[in-house]
């Protein structure tokens, strides 16, 4: 039993710590230039949550929460769709993720280039050049 408050604080900060070392990894990251590989992708983004907003350009910009489920099944809330769609997901290489939704895009299989992958920071920038930032949640926290 912790008896002193610092101990008590102290060990709640290296839970908390401990707690978050699956969503902020070195491997991540692609501050050096080079692609995100797909081993950093797939270890970033499998059961965890994207949530973050996108730019269509001439000031348009939106938000976004997408699940990306260890089965491969993707779920999204998207605020210019009229409700959420779910599909499936992969990756393709390095630093292509890749959707297929039932509705958007009429079902369509397309891959976004991810630009960014550095700690729980994610972008990335889609086929039409809409880019897309946010953070990875751990887990599926919004219930989608």
């Amino acid at each position: 039993m912790l008896r002193h408050p610092a101990t008590a604080l102290a060990a709640t900060f290296l839970a908390a710590l401990i707690g978050l070392a699956g969503c902020a990894s070195a491997d991540w990251s692609a501050d050096d230039g080079r692609p995100v590989t797909a081993d950093a992708l797939r270890a970033a983004v499998t059961g965890n949550t994207l949530s973050g907003t996108f730019s269509i350009g001439y000031g348009m910009v939106g938000h976004l929460t997408v699940y990306y489920g260890a089965d491969g099944v993707v779920k999204a809330r998207v605020s210019v769709w009229a409700g959420p769609d779910e599909g499936t997901w992969d990756i393709e290489g390095d630093n292509k993720l890749c959707v297929k939704y039932r509705a958007d895009r009429n079902g369509l299989r397309y891959c976004h280039t991810v630009t960014e992958l550095n700690g729980d920071e994610m972008a990335y920038t889609s086929p039409e050049s809409i880019r897309v930032s946010g953070k990875l949640l751990r887990g599926n926290p919004h219930g989608l």
